[in-house]
């Protein structure tokens, strides 16, 4: 059985704070690293796991905002990952200690994400606003390149939720 509300009992009984942020956070990329482990026997496995990498960025991205000395107002702009690591960029490039080849591929993968999926739907709802189609004609999408590529963002900012 699973218990929402673990981390107030871990807690309440070791010096660390955060859990629940990286219950989420860890959550969601750790399971579409299930997934995509498990993908060549199940198709529709593209889906969600496309889904919780991008849900996992937009969770990684709105945490790491809220510990910024000015953290971002993104009103308006809740989903849209592109327009939250614009905003961010400078003082993450001013405060954490990252290469530009690092801060590069990481606006690469939510450039990639935003570019396919802007309001975090189409991987959710296969019809969206107006009764359309989310997603059309095909994409192929390399699902063990993605995950490296998502685990090399993760090595980058694993410190920002697990504390």
């Amino acid at each position: 059985m699973a218990k929402i509300g673990w981390e107030n009992h871990v807690e309440s009984e070791l010096p660390v704070s955060g859990l629940r942020q990286f219950g989420y956070i860890a959550g969601y990329k750790d399971a579409a690293d299930e997934l995509v482990e498990q993908y060549e026997y199940n198709e529709t496995f593209v889906y969600p796991i496309v889904f919780m990498y991008r849900h996992y960025l937009e969770l990684l991205l709105k945490n790491l905002n809220a510990q910024l000395n000015n953290p971002v107002d993104f009103s308006g702009h809740l989903h849209d990952i592109k327009f939250i690591w614009d905003k961010m960029y400078p003082q993450v490039k001013e405060q954490l200690d990252l290469k530009t080849s690092h801060l590069n591929h990481i606006r690469n993968i939510v450039y990639a994400f935003a570019g396919i999926d802007p309001k975090s739907s189409n991987f959710r709802y296969f019809w969206g606003y107006g009764n359309k189609q989310t997603l059309k004609g095909e994409i192929s999408i390399d699902l063990q390149k993605l995950k490296k590529d998502i685990d090399k963002v993760d090595f980058y900012f694993y410190n920002t939720y697990a504390m």
